[in-house]
């Protein structure tokens, strides 16, 4: 697929409120399942850790989900915290949508060349867990 025509955005938006629109599990590789069965569910052929284009930093990587739906092409990387500089750098070797869902988290800035940074609502799978200081949920259902 050549360049970001429109189908791309309608096709990133239609996965970004995907990531908005539920209450997904904290642990990284559950969360990752979820998306992509929902992902699924909602019309998008989806592929797991698809490799990146070779990065300008001189390493390659993975990306955590890669959708197609219609002509679109959705980029996925689900970080922690924060985004990560890696999932950045993964994303921009993409000619997709570029999204980076946010566990637990709202960024309040943009970030050149993603289209969205989406903050994902989690729920912990324990009290100890949402209670924990290092925890990343701010949203626990």
């Amino acid at each position: 697929m050549s360049g970001r025509t429109e189908h791309h955005g309608e096709a990133g938006r239609f996965a970004a409120e995907i990531l908005r629109s539920r209450v997904w599990t904290d642990q990284a590789a559950a969360m990752h399942a979820e998306v992509a069965r929902e992902v699924t569910r909602a019309g998008f052929d989806v592929e797991f850790e698809v490799w990146a284009p070779f990065a300008d930093y001189g390493r390659a990587g993975r990306i955590d989900l890669l959708a197609g739906h219609g002509r679109g092409l959705v980029a996925i990387e689900l970080d922690a915290r924060r985004p990560r500089l890696g999932s950045i750098r993964k994303l921009l070797t993409f000619q997709a949508y570029r999204i980076i869902g946010l566990r637990g988290v709202e960024l309040e800035h943009e970030i050149f060349g993603i289209d969205e940074v989406v903050g994902m609502n989690v729920r912990c799978p324990s009290l100890a867990q949402a209670t924990e200081k290092r925890s990343v949920n701010r949203f626990a259902a």
